[in-house]
């Protein structure tokens, strides 16, 4: 592997940005796209925050479902955030939904109605379900929706209080159980209720996958119950084939039953069959063998997907291949809705899952399409498409991306290939990273504003784990053999102007963990032996060892954060469940700072900017993150009210502005959120009482700060129509007005106020009225030129009225296309070193009234 560095190069990667002072963010993150999957390191450059890890997609939250209009793919509409995975849906026939959800973390099941505003029903009372088996936990499975009756399979024995084993029929509207009741018989040697297969067809409810008995009727793992009574029918198949199978699936249409089973002892093969309403086989079928799973069932077509990941349409009396173009899609649910089929599933060779439509009638796949994460369930209603995922409408993104702050849209980065991202660090423009593809682990940069690669590397002997910087070198540790060819054991120091590798000893640690450097100390923390895990300080300057020894020892440590005297030790720190505990730099004793209980959890990851340190973690199964004030040492009261999370907040990012919380999640602060939440920091306040005044041609605009956080510095904003900037954009400093002269018109003024995290929204507008009484400037008197060498001096006569002058430039005559120069104060003459060429030379006068007519021309030849 070559080692490429450009010198020049690393000298762009400017020291680490300065710390700035931080306000407390808001608890409430900016809608912000999120990655399907792990990240293990961000960091931000510019407007942008660059996240790694092991995902493919990254794409906007839907809060759990999302519904797109039939015909317009692009029209996708989100829900509040529910509970949990959205794993059955089904149209209520008025523009509403049946949801099954599934909890995210122990709770339990439920069965939600949703209206056609996506929001709950009004009126609908959401159902209880219990079981009696303490080991089957109570939960619908399946929905069916016909007139105004909801029926619910599931694992449960009551509803509501209601007796119920299996199965019940719930009042569309309210939610109620209805008296409807199919009786269904505990199986011998089961002490619990359970039915896993529903399908309604022609005034006929089918159940499959735990019925053995009816009132003491013998079934055979299926049954029939009529709609309005629940009275039995005869539907009464033969067992499936084999021991210990089961009805995986069930689908109906024109009183006619599809069935798919499992196979189980004795049998190899998946077993797929017709059904008359009687549940005899239909005598002219032939189950297809390629079959894989079977999706739906209508009147005229059988629709299933084959072990060749493609789509059948099959004869519903015959089983054979109907003449449709069997299109390459691997679906995993699907729905008719009109003269369409909607699909979930893969697409030929696009991953991950897409959201697509096929024509009912050829099988051509139509130019409707969403991409999605890992879709469970849909459901059509003729106008929209509602899809049970958490993102909806995203874009492939391997393991590398970048979210613009201000958008919350992905941005451009440079292509990975098949290479993996590991970690991170940036320096203004330039983003550094580990990367690993086929030949190993290397550090190469890339340019954050044009997503290109820069042309140099350096191969990594062993692995990196983290990386930290000081004003001249970016350290890089792990566990790590050599950085560039020259041999690194443990760290190497990177020198960011000249590209030069410099091999740190860390002994007796083998392996870093986690790195931090503040005011030329570095802290590595990393594994010794089985059973020796130090933490150790180093002078950046001479290499040596400093004294810094805490006790006891602060146990497994995940990273550092910094505050003038003390550092600050994140992760399992002596007590499984202490995040955080504060040192003096030269070790010792942990310093109490008295909020131990804001902290009690597992830290796992840390990131700190000017005053403000962000940390992660989680306790027991709950996620948690927490601010800490580098002043005090003491937690902030913030709570990013991220709610049910199924594994937690695993990277953070504290920059200037903001704070970054990746991991698994699907909400914060009351918003839908996709495993990513960007929080601003509270902006500064906008000035008020703005004024304006004119005087003659002088116009002066006064004002007062906002309040706080206030401003230490303002911007003045002026432009030729409201809200526009077309004029003038200009900082006038910590000043609270500003004067000077304007050309006759009418003006439209606001201010910004300005600090360290950026500028406040406008104030109010102002507008100024200049009158036209000025006369404009009369011409030049005559304008000579002489040329000495290259240099060109211009002389001419003063212009009445006159307070400035321009000078206007052209390669014909009368034209000004080399451009216009202006020229402060009312001298009359001129010189400057020119270019060789031929120049069409004049001059004007320009007062407040603005530029007045040009004086003689004169053509500038120089040689």
């Amino acid at each position: 592997m070559r080692r490429f560095v450009v010198p020049v190069l690393l000298g762009l990667l400017v020291a680490g940005s300065p710390l700035y002072a931080q306000r407390l963010p808001s608890v409430t993150p900016l809608p912000s796209w999120g990655p399907n999957g792990y990240v293990g390191s961000l960091v931000r450059s510019g407007g942008r925050v660059f996240l790694s890890g092991t995902f493919n997609y990254v794409g906007p939250p839907t809060g759990g479902l999302a519904t797109i209009e039939a015909v317009d793919d692009a029209d996708v509409r989100t829900v509040a955030p529910l509970p949990g995975w959205v794993e059955h849906l089904e149209s209520d026939g008025a523009g509403g939904w049946l949801a099954i959800v599934q909890p995210y973390r122990g709770a339990a099941w439920r069965l939600l109605h949703l209206g056609a505003d996506r929001a709950p029903l009004a009126g609908w009372v959401e159902p209880v379900f219990t079981s009696r088996s303490p080991d089957f936990a109570p939960r619908p499975l399946a929905v069916a929706v016909t007139g105004s009756r909801v029926f619910v399979a599931g694992t449960f024995s009551t509803v509501n209080g209601v007796t119920r084993r299996g199965l019940a029929a719930l009042d569309l509207a309210t939610g109620a159980v209805l008296s409807w009741d199919p009786r269904i018989d505990e199986r011998p040697g089961f002490n619990t209720d359970s039915v896993g297969q529903l399908a309604v067809s022609d005034g006929v409810v089918y159940a499959a996958q735990g019925i053995a008995s009816v009132g003491g009727i013998s079934r055979n793992d299926a049954a029939g119950f009529t709609v309005d009574s629940a009275a039995l029918t005869p539907f009464a198949p033969a067992p499936c084939p084999g021991q210990n199978t089961w009805i995986d699936s069930l689908r109906a249409s024109a009183g006619r039953v599809y069935r798919r089973c499992l196979p189980g002892l004795g049998s190899t093969a998946v077993v797929f069959d017709a059904l008359d309403a009687n549940g005899a086989p239909l005598p002219s079928w032939t189950s297809p063998a390629s079959v894989w799973r079977l999706l739906l069932a209508t009147p005229t077509a059988v629709y299933a997907a084959s072990n060749t990941q493609r789509m059948l349409a099959l004869d519903p009396l015959t089983g054979s291949p109907m003449p449709w173009a069997n299109p390459a899609v691997d679906a995993t649910a699907a729905v008719v809705a009109g003269s369409r089929i909607y699909v979930i599933g893969t697409f030929g060779a696009t991953t991950p899952h897409r959201v697509g439509a096929i024509d009912v009638a050829t099988g051509a796949v139509l130019d409707w399409a969403q991409t999605c994460d890992f879709p469970r369930t849909l459901a059509a209603d003729g106008e929209r498409v509602a899809v049970g995922t958490h993102s909806v409408g995203g874009v492939f993104a391997n393991g590398l991306a970048a979210i613009d702050v201000g958008t919350g849209r992905p941005a451009r980065v440079p292509d990975v290939g098949n290479a993996a991202i590991g970690a991170m660090h940036a320096f203004g423009d330039v983003v550094v990273a580990v990367v690993t593809d086929g030949a190993g682990q290397k550090l190469r940069a890339f340019s954050a504003s044009t997503a290109m690669w820069f042309p140099w590397e350096l191969p990594i002997e062993g692995s990196v784990t983290t990386m930290t910087a000081t004003d001249r070198a970016l350290y890089v540790g792990g566990f790590l053999g050599a950085l560039g060819g020259v041999p690194t054991p443990g760290l190497g120091a990177v020198d960011l102007a000249t590209g030069a590798v410099t091999p740190l000893s860390v002994r007796p640690i083998s392996s870093l963990v986690a790195l931090g450097a503040s005011q030329g100390i570095l802290y590595a923390f990393g594994v010794a032996s089985p059973t020796a895990s130090p933490t150790m300080a180093f002078d950046t300057t001479t290499g040596s060892r400093r004294g810094f020894n805490p006790t006891p020892p602060p146990g497994r440590v995940a990273g550092f954060a910094f505050a003038p005297g003390r550092v600050l030790t994140v992760g399992s720190v002596n007590d499984p469940l202490m995040a955080a505990e504060w040192y003096a730099l030269d070790g010792g004793a942990p310093i109490d700072v008295g909020n131990t209980a804001a902290l009690d959890f597992e830290g796992w990851n840390v990131s700190q900017s000017g005053s403000v340190i962000a940390l992660t973690g989680r306790r027991i199964n709950s996620p948690r993150a927490a601010i800490l004030d580098a002043v005090s040492g003491r937690a902030a009261a913030w709570d990013p009210g991220t709610g049910e999370s199924g594994f937690g907040f695993g990277t953070v990012l504290a920059t200037r502005g903001f704070v970054v919380l990746a991991g698994q999640f699907f909400a914060a602060g009351g918003r839908a959120a996709f495993n990513l939440a960007i929080f601003p920091s509270l902006r500064v306040t906008a000035p008020t009482s703005v004024s304006a005044a004119v005087s003659g041609v002088t116009a002066t605009v006064r004002w007062q700060p906002g309040a706080a956080p206030a401003a230490t510095s303002y911007v003045v904003e002026a432009g030729t129509a409201p809200g526009a900037a077309d004029l003038a954009r200009f900082s006038v400093g910590a000043a609270t007005e500003v004067s000077g002269t304007l050309p006759p018109g009418r003006y439209y003024v606001r201010v910004y106020g300005v600090d360290d995290e950026g500028e406040s929204v406008a104030s109010q507008e102002v507008q100024l009225q200049v009158p036209s009484g000025i006369a404009l400037p009369a011409a030049p008197g005559m304008l000579t030129s002489a040329v000495n060498g290259t240099v060109v001096t211009l002389a001419w006569g003063a212009a009445s009225g006159a307070v400035a002058y321009v000078i206007e430039a052209g390669t014909v005559s009368g034209a000004a296309n080399i451009g216009s120069f202006p020229l402060a104060g009312t001298g009359t003459s001129f010189s400057a070193a020119v270019p060789p060429g031929t120049y069409y030379v004049r001059l004007r006068g320009v007062n407040a009234a603005g530029a007045g007519p040009p004086s003689n021309e004169v053509v500038v030849v120089v040689p």
